[in-house]
């Protein structure tokens, strides 16, 4: 519900300019410090290496936080906000409680009651370790001998072959469940150690090689090399280095026509994922706090679905439903899209332009959907999903659609309706879609 409170905000009390909308949270109140202005992009290095990971590093750039271990593994990914207490870090297009402030020499993430969360002290490093960050390797020419090329092909098809029997195995071992106590079965702890030693063999093994040889291409290493590649690095994505590197060898194959986009697609959005970014074609889901999945995608529907029927997936409201997803979408800020759009295409007095209007469009196909199952009518607050809906039919010149919404927000609404209702109503019956909507 926290998208639709923005919603009941914006369309209730309106918004600021969008230039003030811009500005809101970016400077410090007068008389303040800025605890944000003093953290500089960079590579930190924590002060104290753990057991397993070793020394973290939080990597900080204009958008994002990411944390990783010495061996060049995301840890997690934010995005992140510059506010006046500090570099909020947002995850699923939603703040959480935790921010990156300065302490001392460097600087640490604390969490809402000012405590670290990942180590006490991140301080600057100068010269971090080469796997460290997410810029693609710079790989040699393909290996021109063509026997070492079918040697390289064939030991790959080996190792995929062998990891995808282990997990085959373990899948079979847990007999279609998935609840803790089947998880904690030793054979099935046991077979996915296993599984988890393959892949981490398969992802030394596949850097080295690259680094060496040059990129595996389907034109160079023949079809089962190429898959092979693709499907060892859905495994190894959080090797960021590692899967930047395959995604831009492989976005140039497709530019080059020698591999299809479908194949590019998926590692794609699962490499989106893994930093924090919303998907372009959203087949990859993250797991929310109820337990259902949750698909975070680009702002724009429509750009979504063009890119999934290219590689031949169904529109994505039709494949959220199969797997009783939610679709959220995200701005370029990082954070959830309605509230932004809203303060930008709805509240506003004036009319937006033909590309925001476009994004309100398909904002209101699905807040229509929403508005046509029966609990969510049935919701104290779903006059402000009518109302929000009909600001943008009102816009698209749709007056008798925008006077019969009106009247049912009215009516959802009850007896203490909002006036402004009344008003913008008052608009629509006048005829005038290029007039200002009062607020």
């Amino acid at each position: 519900m926290d998208a639709m409170r923005c919603l009941v905000f914006v369309v209730l009390c309106g918004m600021p300019t969008l230039a003030a909308v811009a500005a809101e949270g970016t400077s410090p109140a007068p008389g303040r410090s800025d605890p944000a202005a003093a953290v500089a992009p960079g590579i930190y290095r924590s002060d104290k290496a753990g057991p397993d990971s070793g020394r973290l590093y939080l990597i900080l750039d204009e958008r994002r936080a990411v944390l990783q271990n010495e061996h060049g593994k995301a840890l997690v990914a934010y995005r992140m906000a510059r506010e006046p207490d500090g570099l909020i870090l947002f995850r699923v297009g939603k703040p959480t409680a935790m921010r990156v402030v300065v302490r001392g020499d460097g600087v640490t993430v604390v969490d809402g009651d000012g405590k670290p969360v990942f180590a006490d002290l991140f301080a600057l490093c100068p010269e971090p370790p080469e796997a460290i960050g997410w810029q693609p390797y710079d790989l040699p020419e393909t290996d021109g001998d063509p026997d070492r090329r079918r040697a390289v092909a064939a030991e790959l098809e080996r190792r995929f072959g062998l990891e995808q029997r282990l997990r085959g195995e373990a899948i079979a071992l847990m007999g279609g469940r998935m609840d803790e106590a089947t998880m904690e079965k030793p054979e099935v702890t046991k077979k996915w150690q296993e599984v988890g030693a393959a892949d981490e063999d398969n992802r030394a093994w596949l850097s080295t090689t690259l680094r060496d040889s040059g990129w595996i291409g389907r034109k160079t290493h023949g079809d089962k090399a190429h898959q092979a590649v693709l499907l060892v690095m859905l495994h190894n994505v959080a090797d960021l280095r590692l899967a930047a590197t395959a995604l831009a060898n492989m976005q140039a194959e497709a530019k080059r026509g020698e591999i299809g986009e479908a194949s590019v697609a998926n590692l794609a959005d699962r490499f989106a994922l893994t930093m924090g970014e919303p998907l372009t074609y959203g087949i990859q889901a993250v797991g929310g706090a109820d337990g259902r999945p949750i698909i975070p995608i680009i702002a724009d529907t429509a750009r979504v679905d063009a890119n999934r029927k290219r590689i031949g997936q169904p529109p994505l409201a039709k494949a959220a439903a199969m797997m009783e997803a939610t679709v959220v979408r995200i701005d370029e800020d990082g954070r959830l899209a309605p509230g932004g759009l809203a303060k930008a295409l709805v509240a506003r007095a004036t009319a937006p332009g033909a590309e925001d209007l476009a994004r309100a469009v398909s904002l209101a196909k699905d807040l229509e959907a929403a508005l046509a199952r029966p609990d969510v009518e049935r919701h104290p607050l779903a006059h402000t999903i009518a109302d929000t809906l009909v600001c943008v039919r009102y816009r698209e010149g749709q007056l008798p659609a925008a006077a019969a919404l009106w009247q049912k927000a009215m009516t959802l609404a009850g007896p203490k309706s909002p006036e402004v209702y009344r008003r913008r109503l008052a608009v629509a019956e006048a005829g005038d879609a290029a007039a200002p909507l009062p607020r």
